[in-house]
């Protein structure tokens, strides 16, 4: 078990705190490898968490991605700088810098940089009708 003098970072308590938050992505991006392992080749943090939202950038190598997988709600990709790749069931997708992705809950997917990314993830879990 690790205790609080061992953290990586601010806890998300003291993170999050305050109702306007203002965060430099250069920073996040240069703060990822003091707070992120590399794991098939790309370094993530979710850099917001508040209830059912969660907002994530993710660093990639060329080459590097994650498998196919799911994710329970809504999921936004947008790609800041590079080229990645996407494959749904139904489709594939190359995209570039400012383009943006927009996933339903569950769809099935893969991700592959194409050379070195920079990418903002936010997922919405649940819905309100």
């Amino acid at each position: 078990m690790s205790t609080s003098s061992e953290r990586r970072r601010i806890a998300p308590r003291e993170r999050f705190a305050g109702s306007e938050k203002l965060f430099n992505l250069d920073a996040e991006f240069a703060s990822l490898p003091n707070e992120s392992t590399v794991r098939q080749g790309h370094m993530q943090k979710a850099i917001y968490r508040h209830g059912r939202v969660t907002t994530g950038i993710f660093s990639f190598e060329a080459n590097a991605g994650i498998d196919q997988h799911q994710v329970e709600g809504e999921s936004t990709i947008h790609v800041l700088d590079g080229e990645l790749f996407v494959r749904t069931g139904e489709n594939e997708y190359t995209l570039g810098p400012n383009d943006l992705l927009l996933l339903d809950p569950a769809v099935s997917h893969d991700l592959r940089a194409v050379k070195p990314t920079r990418m903002l993830m936010t997922v919405v879990l649940g819905s309100e009708a």
